[in-house]
């Protein structure tokens, strides 16, 4: 029987939020999957709440993704249209756009390319702007 504690070598995915007016944006650093998709399914959850009306996730800092962390992201998409907040991926990396697409899921996510997100990264990704 094995006494290792199995969250000790789990998957991070860090979540830093940035909020500017009626704009939220959340960027995803690390992996999202099985391990770590509860915690970050909790940290988001309450941001679609509808009390700002645009939402924006980056994803091009965000490594592997698994059915999990599909599911926390599709969880989203759920959550922001019933609180009608407008929810963006922003700068899928090429395996995730295939993902999207194998998946179909690029046909429910409003997704922009890294150079249609760089504008709002520029305005928003500041340390004045972030949430602690």
């Amino acid at each position: 029987m094995s006494t290792a504690n199995p969250g000790v070598n789990a998957p991070k995915c860090d979540v830093r939020v940035f909020r500017r007016d009626n704009q939220d944006l959340l960027v995803l650093d690390g992996s999202l999957v099985l391990q770590n998709s509860e915690k970050v399914r909790t940290q988001i959850h309450d941001l679609l709440d509808g009390a700002r009306p645009n939402v924006d996730i980056f994803l091009g800092q965000l490594g592997f993704i698994d059915s999990s962390g599909l599911g926390v992201l599709v969880g989203f998409h759920v959550t922001a249209r019933k609180n009608k907040v407008e929810l963006r991926l922003l700068a899928p990396t090429a395996p995730h756009m295939h993902l999207f697409e194998a998946t179909r899921l690029n046909s429910i996510f409003k997704i922009m390319n890294s150079a249609e997100s760089a504008p709002i990264l520029a305005e928003l990704a500041v340390p004045e702007f972030e949430v602690k």
